[in-house]
């Protein structure tokens, strides 16, 4: 029993082995049977991984296979393919943004933004070829659209961050946690005081 469970456990790896190793060299269509294990592979890259810049990698890089695939289904007037690919591209974006604000970390707004407008030339490209199909036509241009309020929307983002950053700089110049005592107001001395004019001759 147990060398059988062995056996399954190896041909497991090595199915799940060839996927990426196939994925990696040629990215999965919707009509590829592998398409949905290669999908969940890349979700689960994007989970195990230890920090955002690892994330954003890791989701732009898919995206772009998305990107490549959707080319070649356009290509090939496979609209419905298409529309599924569109919506996959905008869940990407949306996973991106997410990742940008959890860390809240500016460089990665950049790289994010960065590659989304690559994405956008491409699209643009595309469309521009005039070969395509209109129906494929039309899922390109709501993907172009889709990108267009991605990037408002990351810019946004963006520069809420920045002024968050600056609004915590000049608000005490203190690190945080650290309280700084109120201001005393300088006592003034009663003492030798001038006696205004007059003060004298009104004395007894």
């Amino acid at each position: 029993m147990k060398n059988v469970t062995v056996i399954m456990l190896v041909v497991l790896m090595l199915s799940v082995g060839g996927v990426v190793l196939a994925a990696q060299a040629e990215p999965f269509t919707p009509a590829d049977p592998f398409f949905e294990a290669a999908r969940g592979l890349e979700q689960a890259q994007v989970n195990l991984s230890e920090n955002g810049e690892e994330q954003v990698e890791l989701l732009n890089l898919f995206a772009e296979r998305r990107m490549f695939v959707l080319g070649k289904m356009a290509e090939a007037g496979q609209p419905d393919f298409v529309a599924e690919l569109v919506d996959e591209l905008k869940g990407f974006d949306g996973r991106l943004e997410q990742v940008a604000k959890d860390f809240n970390d500016e460089e990665l707004y950049e790289k994010i933004i960065e590659a989304n407008q690559q994405r956008g030339v491409r699209l643009q490209e595309l469309i521009d070829d005039g070969e395509l199909p209109q129906e494929a036509l039309d899922g390109m241009q709501k993907a172009l659209d889709n990108q267009a309020m991605a990037m408002e929307k990351l810019q946004e983002a963006l520069n809420n961050a920045g002024l968050a950053g600056e609004q915590t700089e000049d608000r005490s110049g203190v690190p945080d946690g650290v309280t700084v005592p109120d201001q005393a107001q300088p006592e003034v001395p009663t003492d030798n005081v001038p006696e205004s004019p007059g003060e004298e001759n009104r004395r007894p």
